[in-house]
């Protein structure tokens, strides 16, 4: 009994210590940050915005073309979706919308990044909140009930 309280602990422990981790920037081949990992918008108009900074002078201009999932499509609109930095410390900002549609359910979609020159590629995970109410469905039956009682439906 002690083990499995213990165990319970240890896993509610880091459950907690998950769901609260910040989504961490990442770079792109140590030139440009990309300053969240993991973004979540709610259907019907939500956005989230990240932003894309060049951290590493280059002696040319740099392209990043951000691509957002083709299989499912319409599910969110990202722009811009094309970027040039020539500057150090010149920062873009990201907007990620998502789009209403009438299927059920949250989705996650990636968005990639790929710098030019074969800089490297990289992902931001969407979280979209689905606002589509769930489904129901009601099916009636006979239900005998003798004069006098009461049934539960």
């Amino acid at each position: 009994m002690k083990n499995q309280l213990a165990l319970s602990w240890a896993v509610m422990l880091l459950a907690f210590a998950t769901a609260c981790v910040q989504a961490q920037a990442q770079t792109i081949n140590n030139s440009l940050e990309v300053s969240k990992s993991q973004v979540s918008v709610a259907e019907n108009g939500g956005t989230a915005t990240y932003t894309i900074t060049l951290i590493k002078e280059l002696p040319r201009v740099i392209a990043v073309r951000l691509k957002p999932p083709p299989h499912p499509s319409g599910l969110i609109k990202v722009v811009p979706t094309l970027m040039l930095f020539r500057d150090l410390g010149e920062e873009r900002i990201v907007t990620v919308t998502a789009i209403d549609n009438d299927d059920f359910g949250d989705r996650t979609v990636t968005v990639t990044h790929t710098a030019s020159g074969g800089k490297g590629t990289i992902s931001v995970e969407v979280r979209i909140k689905d606002d589509d109410a769930q489904p129901v469905s009601l099916s009636a039956a006979p239900n005998p009930v003798a004069e006098g009682n009461s049934v539960t439906v």
